[in-house]
């Protein structure tokens, strides 16, 4: 109306959010913040350090090494699916979408030994049969895509 210009400052629009943050009591870290090197070092250490029980230390040390495994496991997914499938006008949906639901098998597999992992520590190889699993399915892919099936045909003869 006035045909004058206002502004707004930055300390018109600061919070206070101190109020809203807990301090801890330094006394305990929590067992996310452990390094690996740390808890295989001396897990006992870690366990009471942390309060946590020994078998929940070698159950993060495990799922740690899985969770890197499951990064590679899920790029051999990737790659061995878009590898299997033959040129197509429409593009790669097919493979994609294969690949996809490959990798959500391999999460409903990890789901699945979560629990029993967490509940007895005696069962920690479980927790690397998400990755078992993935790298037998991405090695039937490949498998797949260097010896495609073709029904109706019969295998060449080896002329040797």
């Amino acid at each position: 109306d006035n045909e004058r210009l206002s502004t707004t400052n930055f300390e018109d629009l600061t919070y206070d959010i101190s109020g809203l943050i807990v301090p801890s009591d330094g006394d305990e870290r929590e067992l996310d913040s452990v390094p690996t090197w740390e808890m295989l070092m001396n897990p006992a250490a870690i366990a009471e350090e942390t309060g946590e029980r020994l078998t929940e230390v070698w159950e993060a040390v495990h799922l740690r090494f899985e969770a890197a495994f499951l990064c590679l496991i899920a790029v051999l997914i990737g790659h061995a699916a878009m590898i299997s499938g033959r040129f197509s006008r429409f593009g790669a949906t097919r493979q994609i979408v294969l690949g996809i639901a490959l990798l959500v098998l391999v999460k409903l597999v990890e789901s699945a030994v979560a629990e029993p992992v967490h509940d007895n520590g005696q069962l920690w190889p479980l927790a690397y049969l998400p990755s078992v699993v993935g790298l037998a399915v991405a090695l039937l892919l490949i498998r797949r895509a260097a010896a495609p099936f073709r029904p109706g045909k019969a295998p060449a003869e080896d002329p040797a």
